[in-house]
């Protein structure tokens, strides 16, 4: 049950006092009264969408023993929302981050979700957002660098197209045009069809999406899992001198099972690698605060893997960066190719913070601040 004694008006105002919520954010007492105030100003039905998410994460991380204990379930219900609302912290970063654990200045120092929009403003222009969040345009300014073909499958007009693509690759990679997260990824044949044109309107059944040349990965990334193009995410930011800087740390994410993707959000083993040397130095770790010594399949361990020419890695990021200097902000993602070496997988402009804080639990803000 919440505080019934204040008036809508009364919690309203409660909830924009600054000097309420610092004195907040060092007393859990406060925050349930901050959280009565949020549903005395808002009301039950208002709250209902992130209550049941909430809960639906406390379910995902939390065992059923955990969930026994009410007193703590009580404290943690009130404290996700009080983070939500005052750091903006996602209800899955409560748990990736251990802000349960934290005091008020090591959870100020989290880039949670909330700042991705902030920050994306500060850095890049708004006008290029469809250049990098449309995966053909993306793939069509940055071609020299993809080193494959990539086509947009938007409609039937797109027939003759597909045609052509189909001809030269019958196996390939399909991706929603918009889509994140690796959410909707998957391989398709175009000899499982008839006609071109029942593949067409296979491919738009869900919508627009992008079709890719299949990447030949190499064994030298490939062995730590065969089914998945295992990636490294640099994050680049150009300083107030144009200078290129890492947004560190990098990470190398890897599939597990037979996902065909290596994003930790869809089942994946993300870990660290060190900026100067390309040694990963952590254990692995997925977005379900699973921990991995060694990859569960293929029993590579993954602290002190070396990535290789990593070097390389770093200067194609540096000449990526450049391709559209008025962004300054970019994660670029890597794959490793014998024939080309490191070629682009993709480029996002508002890339996330979660695998960069999710495995040390270690707030990155102050880094990013540095170059504003």
């Amino acid at each position: 049950m919440h505080d019934q004694t204040l008036t809508r008006a009364e919690a309203a105002k409660l909830i924009r006092d600054e000097s309420f919520k610092q004195e907040a954010v060092h007393s859990m007492e406060l925050r349930f009264k901050y959280v009565d105030a949020l549903y005395a100003a808002l009301g039950e039905k208002a709250l209902k969408m992130f209550v049941d998410r909430r809960d639906m994460f406390i379910d995902t991380y939390l065992s059923e023993e955990d969930r026994k204990d009410e007193e703590r379930m009580n404290r943690i219900k009130a404290d996700m929302l009080f983070c939500y609302y005052v750091y903006g912290a996602d209800f899955d970063e409560y748990f990736l981050f251990d802000l349960e654990y934290k005091p008020h200045l090591l959870r100020d120092e989290f880039l949670t979700q909330n700042h991705r929009k902030y920050y994306a403003k500060m850095y890049n222009l708004p006008e290029n957002n469809s250049l990098f969040r449309d995966k053909d345009k993306t793939a069509v300014r940055f071609k020299e660098f993809y080193h494959r073909d990539v086509i947009a499958v938007c409609s039937m007009d797109d027939l003759e197209a597909l045609k052509e693509f189909a001809a030269k690759h019958d196996e390939f990679i399909v991706k929603p045009r918009s889509a994140h997260f690796g959410m909707g990824v998957r391989k398709a044949k175009a000899s499982d069809f008839a006609t071109t044109e029942e593949l067409l309107k296979d491919l738009i059944a869900e919508g627009e999406v992008v079709v890719e040349e299949l990447i030949k990965q190499s064994d030298r990334m490939g062995c730590l899992h065969p089914q998945s193009v295992n990636t490294v995410r640099l994050i680049t930011v150009l300083d107030r001198n144009g200078e290129c800087q890492f947004f560190c740390p990098p990470f190398l994410r890897m599939g597990q099972g037979d996902g065909i993707v290596d994003n930790a959000g869809a089942g994946g083993v993300a870990c660290y690698v060190d900026i100067d040397t390309g040694r990963i130095y952590t254990d692995g770790a997925d977005e379900h605060n699973n921990v991995y010594k060694i990859h569960p399949d293929t029993g590579i361990r993954i602290k002190g893997w070396q990535v290789p020419d990593w070097e390389e890695a770093k200067e194609f990021c540096r000449v990526l960066a450049n391709v559209v200097p008025e962004n300054r902000y970019c994660g670029w993602d890597l794959a490793l190719t014998d024939e080309w070496g490191w070629i682009m997988v993709e480029g996002n402009d508002n890339a996330q913070y979660v695998v960069q804080q999710m495995i040390d639990k270690v707030g990155k803000k102050q880094q990013l601040d540095q170059w504003i």
